[in-house]
């Protein structure tokens, strides 16, 4: 979530509102004066999203019956083992968000 789809659609939503206001008079759209584009804000509303996204997900998998979240730097160490600090953890599939 906080790389990827997610952050590259705000910007790229950013990008086209921009867009389409510099092209607002094709459309009969009179603007009034100059416009300009606030990069801290585009990012902020960015990071907003991201982050709502992010603890939406952490909170739903963390309420998941029969889930263990580990949260933490992950190593493979081979195809079925993991490590997260000073824990190995072996299984047939992981899932690492």
């Amino acid at each position: 979530m906080n790389n990827g789809c997610t952050p590259t659609k705000t910007l790229a939503a950013s990008a086209r509102t921009a867009h389409m206001a510099r092209r607002a008079s094709e459309y009969g759209v009179t603007l009034g004066g100059n416009f300009t584009v606030d990069m801290k804000a585009v990012k902020a509303r960015k990071d907003k999203i991201v982050n709502q996204s992010t603890t939406g997900v952490e909170k739903w998998l963390k309420g998941t019956k029969n889930l263990t979240v580990f949260e933490g730097h992950a190593r493979f160490e081979s195809a079925n083992t993991i490590s997260i600090g000073e824990e190995l953890l072996k299984a047939d599939q992981f899932l690492l968000t």
